[in-house]
């Protein structure tokens, strides 16, 4: 069987609601030299029922987990058992357009091979079933330092990558989920190339792992620490690590305070904002969440209530997600060291 050009990793993990719609979205592109890596983390629900209906589509190849892992392992499993000479991320509760890979791919073959990623804008689909246009960088060659001081650069299942920079830099699996940080490290060595049309859809919804405050703030910290103690990285850039970090705990402080009135917690976080990087003060969200922090909680409550009267009360905070297990003694429908004798 010949190698096809584009392979999707798609990751699942009790999802079942919405996987469909996200295989779907595979199978409707326009360009047809794609495979699908769909890898099932240990879900619960009925999931697996629905994988089985495309087990024996040529085109698709299924990973099946016992027990939930963490994302950087099964992403690292899926694109050593991909074949694509691209990669390209989904996550089961996201879906692509039908032009997303035709229309990077085409770019992507004009480019010189130091180009590693292409991106493009993309949609968030509100609970309300609206589409949002989520804003997107504009950023061509190298382009690390906005990807660390700008926000919003791009949705993290909008890239296409070359998949040999995945093999040469992968998903650090100390960590349980990289999220944008791959592409951090991805832009050390590699240059961008943006495409400005939206060709995905994040979905909003109350079980996003975005939404996992403490979780998340873990996970950005250690990340950071990484990225900046690589060898690798550029020291003209090293500056940036008091920023970037100060960022996350800001971000964090503040979702503690406004989302989970946790207030002692968020005054913490943003004091570590403050110590990593004295001009996050000058943050309106910081001198705020430091006011109200100070106050007694029924005050501070009070406070709060008032805004989400005044601007809508913020997404219901879901809990941090399953701890990893060790070790791959798995049940597959495809194993990984016998996944590539399925597709010669």
């Amino acid at each position: 069987m010949s190698e096809p050009l584009v392979s999707v990793v798609l990751t699942s993990y009790n999802q079942a609601e919405w996987l469909q719609e996200s295989i779907e979205s595979v199978l409707a592109q326009t360009m047809s030299d794609w495979e699908l890596v769909l890898i099932d983390n240990g879900s619960t629900d009925h999931s697996m029922e629905i994988v089985k209906q495309y087990e024996r589509h040529p085109q698709v190849t299924v990973i099946r987990h016992e027990q939930n892992k963490p994302h950087t392992v099964i992403l690292n499993h899926g694109i050593r058992t991909a074949r694509g000479r691209y990669f390209s991320l989904l996550v089961s509760d996201d879906y692509y357009l039908p032009q997303k890979l035709e229309r990077q791919v085409a770019v992507f073959e004009d480019l010189p091979e130091e180009y590693g990623v292409v991106y493009s804008n993309g949609y968030r689909l509100r609970s309300d079933s609206s589409l949002v246009l989520d804003p997107c960088g504009r950023y061509r060659g190298n382009v690390l330092e906005a990807l660390l001081t700008k926000p919003a650069f791009f949705l993290p299942i909008a890239p296409l990558v070359r998949r040999r920079c995945l093999l040469d830099v992968p998903f650090d699996e100390t960590i349980f989920m990289e999220g944008e940080g791959i592409y951090a490290k991805l832009a050390i060595r590699h240059l961008f190339h943006p495409l400005p049309e939206p060709l995905v859809v994040m979905r909003e919804h109350e079980r996003n792992v975005g939404k996992e405050i403490e979780s998340n703030l873990r996970r950005c910290v250690l990340m950071y620490e990484h990225l900046f103690a690589r060898p690798d990285f550029p020291a003209e850039l090293r500056h940036l690590r008091g920023p970037a970090i100060s960022g996350t705990y800001r971000i964090g402080g503040w979702q503690a305070i406004r989302r989970e009135r946790r207030y002692r917690t968020g005054r913490k976080w943003l004091l570590s904002a403050v110590g990593h990087d004295s001009r996050a003060l000058l943050n309106p969200r910081i001198v705020a969440g430091l006011l109200v922090s100070s106050l007694p909680k029924s005050v501070a409550d009070a406070c709060m209530d008032r805004l989400d009267r005044a601007v809508g009360a913020p997404p219901v905070p879901v809990p941090g997600p399953q701890t990893p297990v060790e070790g791959y003694a798995t049940a597959r429908t495809v194993d990984a060291e016998n996944a590539s004798e399925k597709l010669s």
